[in-house]
């Protein structure tokens, strides 16, 4: 096996001939956990007229979801989840519908 070189003559980054006996795919990331609500009540104004109040919760149990880890195998936080896409979200909102 030959290890490819770049225009300067050292090795290409990432480019070992072998690094371990890891078998393909088996770099996996942390699964995903996210429940949602929606809370709705209509209220009727007039015969054609309502008023309708929405409350909507994004992860209501405040999970924490990160990302995949670093892949990169020259980063020093490789192997590493360093992302964390966020928590609980509320929208809260109210409309007329006639």
């Amino acid at each position: 096996m030959v290890t490819p070189l770049g225009p300067s003559g050292s090795p290409l980054a990432d480019s070992r001939v072998q690094v371990g006996n890891l078998g393909k795919n088996t770099f996996r990331g942390p699964g995903f956990n996210s429940q949602n609500v929606t809370l709705i009540k209509r209220i009727q104004l007039k015969e054609r007229t309502a008023l309708q109040f929405r409350a909507e919760f994004f992860d209501i149990f405040n999970h924490r979801n990160f990302g995949n880890p670093v892949s990169n195998m020259s980063s020093p936080s490789f192997g590493q989840n360093t992302s964390d896409p966020g928590g609980r979200q509320i929208l809260l909102s109210g409309r007329i519908q006639f």
